[in-house]
């Protein structure tokens, strides 16, 4: 059984996310690392967080928090791509 394509990319942004911090925790600090493009944009939704006086979250509150939005952007565009896909 084939799964939905808004589920299927929703998986590959929450894998391509898992890897991308995967990578840059792996890499050491003096020098640069290939991820750090791709992880600065997967850390750019952090922006509604930041500012906000009543908001006071934790390093792991913050990656569950990419990867609930990362999952919803990812389901978002393959439930647009999956209406223009003829089956």
């Amino acid at each position: 059984m084939k799964l939905p394509l808004w589920l299927r990319l929703a998986s590959f942004t929450d894998a391509l996310l898992a890897l991308s911090l995967l990578l840059k925790a792996i890499c050491p600090l003096n020098v640069g690392c290939i991820t750090d493009p791709l992880t600065a944009f997967f850390f750019s939704p952090l922006f509604f967080l930041e500012n906000n006086g009543f908001t006071d979250f934790s390093k792991s509150q913050e990656i569950v928090f990419l990867f609930w939005v990362w999952f919803i952007v990812g389901a978002l565009i393959g439930f647009v791509l999956g209406l223009f896909k003829k089956d």
